[in-house]
């Protein structure tokens, strides 16, 4: 039994719905319904009846509902008095970036980290956002460098860094051509690199519905660096963060969209704020500044 599954059906329970719970949990419903069926397999019976409507918890899923949620506070305090006691030793800070960020920054990040704490070993996870978010409101990481395009999770507090728009990609001569400026009725029909971990997939998807835009999909990667390649090559345009622009790209304005993104460093709401978080923000905010966009 996995503290994950156990935290899904803590959600489960109070939803009495697959899709809102893995809205709750930050994870796809897929990947919930697969958890939560291995929990029953293990314990040998179903927690909840899929077949009827509303769905309600089996009598096994009653008797457990309140025993998990308590296992499951009492695993948060024991990981809180761990990273505690884990920082009391060494002072280790435990902090994610967002995978979009890129690692060329998330390296520079660690660097200045270790020039300016260097009392303090620091621990860096590179990951995609909903990743990061479940492990900072497991109390895995300390902290997380993340995107709000859709809004603050109201678990966390937030400390804007900066904020970029986002641009259209393309080869510089498609560029060229455009001006530097499109409209998205401009893109109907042209082949889109999808960035699997990008924040704004959800927001740009609605966008072109509404629109009645239709872009092919033809290649997808989870890799920025690969969907950069590709769309350098013409095999496609993406909608990418102005930090992302080298010399290997043409950048169009998108004339009828504001599109942007504000990086935030997040951390859970009830961790206490010290003279640490303090000085990390303000070194990190630094950093940023510094940055050319």
């Amino acid at each position: 039994m996995e503290m994950h599954q156990v935290r899904y059906f803590i959600a489960l329970a109070r939803a009495l719905n697959f899709t809102r719970a893995a809205d709750e949990c930050h994870v796809s419903q897929p990947a919930l319904t697969k958890a939560i069926k291995l929990l029953e397999e293990e314990l040998g019976g179903a927690l909840v009846n899929r077949r009827i409507r509303p769905m309600r918890l089996t009598p096994l899923g009653e008797n457990l509902r309140d025993r998990f949620a308590a296992i499951f506070d009492i695993a948060l305090e024991i990981k809180a008095e761990a990273a505690h006691l884990a920082r009391r030793v060494c002072e280790q800070e435990a902090i994610g970036l967002v995978s979009t960020l890129g690692a060329a920054r998330a390296s520079a990040i660690a660097a200045r980290m270790r020039e300016e704490f260097p009392d303090i070993a620091l621990l860096v996870r590179h990951a995609a956002q909903p990743d990061l978010v479940s492990a900072l409101a497991d109390g895995e990481i300390d902290y997380a460098i993340i995107a709000d395009c859709d809004g603050e999770d109201q678990r966390f507090d937030y400390r804007p860094l900066f904020t970029e728009r986002y641009f259209l990609a393309t080869t510089p001569a498609a560029a060229a051509r455009m001006n530097g400026a499109v409209s998205l009725g401009e893109l109907s029909g042209i082949d889109y690199v999808h960035r699997a971990h990008c924040e704004l997939n959800d927001r740009t998807d609605r966008i072109l519905r509404e629109k009645g835009v239709e872009m092919e999909s033809r290649f997808s990667t989870d890799q920025d660096e690969t969907a950069k390649q590709m769309i350098a090559a013409g095999l496609g345009v993406a909608i990418l963060p102005e930090s992302y622009f080298d010399g290997s790209l043409g950048k169009c304005e998108i004339r009828d969209e504001n599109l942007s993104r504000t990086i935030s460093l997040a951390r859970l709401k009830s961790r206490a704020r010290g003279a640490a978080d303090e000085r990390l923000f303000a070194s990190l905010e630094k950093f940023f500044c510094g940055q050319a966009r």
